[in-house]
């Protein structure tokens, strides 16, 4: 499965990836383990997930620069996480509603 979030980042160096799971008893989001390194703002998660509810967000990574004789030094920095994308892997039961009868048999 490949999930793309936000677009690429002027100056970004590389980009962090975090995927959560929703916990399906308290409903909250449980945090994967970050994936750091890209060199995009896509990653393609490598083996199957777990039927449930998802979200994905992206930052980027600058590295900054060291002082030098001539330039100041820029710190590195993180972007903020992108707007989330959430998704679902697999889903419940389809119910369909039964309509009303007057069958009294």
């Amino acid at each position: 499965m490949s999930v793309s979030v936000g677009g690429k980042t002027a100056g970004a160096d590389s980009y962090d990836f975090l995927l959560y799971k929703v916990d399906p008893v308290t409903f909250k989001y449980v945090a994967l383990p970050l994936v750091t390194g890209l060199t995009s703002p896509t990653y393609t998660i490598s083996t199957d997930l777990a039927f449930g509810q998802y979200r994905a967000v992206v930052r980027a990574f600058v590295k900054g620069r060291v002082t030098t004789p001539t330039l100041r030094g820029v710190n590195p920095t993180y972007t903020e996480f992108s707007n989330a994308i959430n998704f679902s892997v697999g889903s419940g039961p389809t119910v369909n509603p039964i309509p009303n009868s007057n069958n009294r048999t």
